[in-house]
């Protein structure tokens, strides 16, 4: 059976460096910038494969490095209704992509973009994270046992993306919980701390939002 194809997305927007991000990239099979993404691209030291999006906002000097090393480019109009991630995502499921990490896409000051690709990757049919600096954050839905590798100190925030998220029994944290229930319109959730190497959430039924941030980050 091959391997699982893993794909890396580069987003637009600052990506800051740590081993995480360094892991991921050395990870993957498959690397796609979206737009502005194929600068942050080449500033970590790598080409894309392709280039996906409308090509507002590579720089001019990325894009002809780009051109004379024969990368593919699929362009898209302006006016259109994705974000170029999601046009990257959907690039990389057209690769048979089985995993995904998207570099990027959940810090800055476009909320309405951070949101956008937090509620578009939620339902993706495989295993998607973003990854940013020392920041980790993916959507699970339930039923689910997740285990949350990482050191004591780390945090861990749980958002909920549905109305409710029951049955959630957190172990290995400085909180924990057994068959609760988490509202999305509360804040129960952030800022707990993991007590061990492992800790693990579980939950019976909801899509659920988890941020890990390694305690170097904090």
């Amino acid at each position: 059976m091959p391997a699982t194809l893993h794909a890396v997305i580069f987003t637009g927007g600052v990506l800051r460096d740590s081993p995480a991000v360094q892991s991921a990239i050395a990870a993957s099979g498959l690397i796609v910038a979206a737009d502005g993404g194929a600068d942050a691209a080449v500033r970590f030291g790598h080409s894309p494969h392709v280039v996906v999006g409308d090509l507002d906002s590579i720089s001019p000097a990325v894009h002809k490095q780009l051109v004379a090393e024969k990368c593919e480019f699929v362009t898209s109009p302006a006016q259109k209704d994705e974000t170029d991630t999601e046009l990257a995502v959907a690039y990389a499921l057209t690769r048979h992509a089985g995993d995904i990490t998207i570099l990027g896409g959940i810090e800055g000051d476009r909320i309405d973009h951070i949101l956008a690709n937090i509620f578009h990757v939620s339902s993706l049919p495989v295993p998607t994270r973003f990854i940013n600096g020392h920041t980790t954050a993916w959507a699970v839905t339930g039923p689910a046992a997740v285990p949350v590798h990482g050191a004591p100190g780390d945090v861990l925030s749980l958002l909920p993306l549905t109305p409710e998220i029951t049955g959630v029994t957190l172990t290995g944290l400085q909180y924990p919980l057994h068959a609760a229930t988490m509202a999305m319109t509360s804040a129960r959730g952030i800022s707990n701390v993991l007590t061990a190497p492992e800790a693990t959430v579980t939950f019976a039924r909801g899509r659920l939002l988890l941020v890990h941030i390694d305690k170097a980050g904090l």
